[in-house]
């Protein structure tokens, strides 16, 4: 998990990074009475990020003889699908089968990134997200309140749809040969377009990153944030901008390896400087486990 021996540090002009090596883990043992009585607030840790690791791990003896093993991580290191890789990974130690062997660790994925951003297909990237963004001038939308001339997130939430709307909407994607999620992206460009009549709309969606086999059991952060701009037009058909929007989704997403950050980089060079110039919602659509009792 060589994801875990990171370090950032700023040189007086860029944060860079840095694998460190021979990194001991954070690991403190606890006991409580009950699973309970843990106080998870009391177990998370402020991280320097320029010091290693980046990681602790709390071990939890209860007194009916059982354990709790806590991660706490900085995001900065890992994404949500290395989540998924550590579950599986425990539950095959605790269960006691073998482990898939790591041919590749993120070491090597540095390695590959600083040969990839001179390669062709790196440079056909960067022209198509050039295209994309072309002409683009973020606008404010109209505002129920005065913005704060510092950003913060104060203005996140969150909406669950029941299961009759979403299996509609599976319907209607099924009819249009399209996926739930490009249903989910028009339904919220046509929203913005319905309360601020704005006809370009670009919003950030985040994205895996991971788009070869051998990163698909690294643990490590390779998840992107794609600009993705859509025209929700008064005068255009429904069916058309379904359409529209499945295809940028396809382009998109075969484009997903341009890191957002050079992206915001030219695009500030264009306009002025602002904390996330690119877009002013970011989509974070999730599916929820459905209980049946």
């Amino acid at each position: 998990m060589i994801s875990f021996e990171q370090v950032f540090y700023f040189d007086g002009k860029s944060i860079s990074q840095r694998v460190e090596d021979d990194i001991e883990p954070d690991i403190t043992y606890y006991y409580k009475e009950d699973i309970e009585d843990i106080d998870y607030n009391e177990l998370l840790t402020e991280f320097d990020l320029g010091k290693a690791p980046l990681f602790k791990l709390s071990v939890i003896e209860l007194s009916n003889g059982d354990s709790a093993l806590l991660f706490d991580m900085h995001h900065i290191i890992i994404d949500g699908y290395t989540s998924s890789i550590i579950n599986r990974e425990m539950n095959a130690i605790i269960n006691g089968l073998p482990l898939a062997e790591a041919t590749y660790q993120y070491r090597h994925y540095i390695a590959y990134e600083k040969d990839y951003v001179q390669s062709a297909e790196y440079k056909k990237m960067e022209a198509y997200w050039d295209d994309c963004l072309k002409d683009y001038e973020r606008v404010n939308y109209v505002e129920d309140f005065r913005a704060d001339a510092i950003q913060d997130h104060a203005g996140s939430f969150s909406l669950t749809l029941d299961y009759e709307l979403i299996h509609n909407l599976e319907k209607v994607a099924k009819k249009n040969n399209t996926s739930l999620f490009s249903m989910f992206l028009m339904g919220i460009n046509l929203t913005i377009h319905m309360f601020d009549s704005s006809e370009d709309v670009v919003l950030g969606v985040p994205c895996i990153g991971r788009v070869h086999e051998d990163v698909m059991n690294i643990v490590g952060m390779f998840t992107n944030t794609l600009p993705m701009r859509n025209y929700p037009v008064a005068d255009k058909l429904l069916s058309d901008f379904i359409l529209e929007v499945k295809q940028n989704i396809n382009n998109d997403l075969a484009n997903q390896c341009y890191p957002y950050d050079r992206m915001v980089e030219k695009y500030r060079k264009k306009t002025i400087k602002m904390v996330v110039p690119t877009y002013l919602i970011f989509c974070l659509i999730m599916k929820a486990p459905i209980w049946i009792l």
